[in-house]
């Protein structure tokens, strides 16, 4: 406590005053108080912090909560769909795959007990946070469900363009560079040359020398054989599904045995060679090594080649 000092206005000089004791009681009730109003406004300086913080929080959990169920009303739509997706997709493979009793085929594989969730019991808002796993936990299962059915549509899908790719579609000739209609059809005929009655077993389309010969389906080249007889410079393409066809009386091979060739591939030119009495293409198409005519196979001959 400091000294206190009053003026001695008959000795003109500063005295060391000395306080009463009521004085010096009233000093240390004043310091008492004055140390006690100190800490009360620090606690509430605190308690209103805390109160902040807690409305704070409390408004952070409100936005959170909405957050939440938002992302539960997405998933709702998004699992909607899927469910529309999957009857689609189930009717597809019923229709693809002759299946009419699929229900038990595909199962959702989610497993939603709560022993799987237990890591969420003790957090706010537990429950919905578990029914946000849970409803995301079902969408992803709905999703690998529709990718399975996807994945064998896409399998079946690729086993079918093959299956066409390999089979002989198309007229091997160009529909502008066919000089006349075809001239010799598929059947029974009096031979040209023979004059006897014989079984035609392929088509013969009338066409200028040089004119490209087109393969009418993918596979592999069979046979190339140069002869002065019979089919004359021909072609047979083994189609690996049953199918073979040939190309006969070409006046030039422009491919080699083993080859593979796509269709529309060029792979020889028209002519007039072996047992024939103009320039025109021998066309013939067997399955399983019976000939069947060919005009049956040619789909839209006028836009079949680019």
């Amino acid at each position: 406590m400091k000294d206190l000092y009053e003026y001695d206005k008959n000795l003109l000089i500063y005295k060391k005053r000395v306080l009463t004791k009521k004085e010096r009681v009233l000093k240390i009730v004043k310091n008492v108080i004055l140390t006690i109003g100190i800490i009360s406004l620090i606690n509430q300086v605190l308690i209103s912090s805390s109160f902040i913080n807690v409305i704070k929080n409390k408004i952070e959990l409100l936005i959170m909560k909405n957050e939440y169920n938002k992302i539960n009303n997405k998933i709702n739509e998004s699992s909607i769909s899927m469910n529309k997706l999957f009857v689609i997709n189930e009717n597809i493979y019923k229709a693809l795959f002759n299946l009419y009793n699929i229900t038990n085929f595909f199962k959702l594989n989610g497993s939603y007990t709560d022993n799987k969730y237990e890591f969420i019991k003790n957090f706010e808002e537990s429950d919905l946070i578990k029914n946000t796993h849970k409803n995301i936990d079902l969408l992803l299962s709905k999703l690998k469900i529709n990718s399975i059915f996807l994945n064998t549509f896409e399998d079946s899908l690729n086993q079918k363009i093959n299956v066409c790719n390999f089979t002989p579609s198309i007229n091997p000739i160009k529909i502008p560079y066919i000089t006349s209609k075809t001239f010799s059809p598929f059947g029974l005929r009096i031979h040209p040359i023979y004059n006897i009655l014989l079984m035609h077993e392929g088509i013969d389309i009338s066409a200028k020398t040089g004119t490209a010969v087109y393969a009418t389906a993918d596979g592999y080249i069979d046979c190339v054989n140069c002869s002065n007889t019979g089919y004359g410079n021909h072609i047979i393409i083994d189609h690996k599904n049953g199918y073979e066809t040939i190309y006969a009386h070409l006046s030039k091979i422009v491919v080699k045995k083993d080859q593979f060739v796509k269709r529309g591939e060029v792979i020889g030119l028209v002519g007039v060679t072996g047992n024939t009495t103009c320039e025109h293409l021998h066309y013939e198409l067997r399955s399983n090594n019976l000939p069947i005519n060919p005009e049956n196979y040619f789909g839209d001959v006028y836009n079949y080649i680019k």
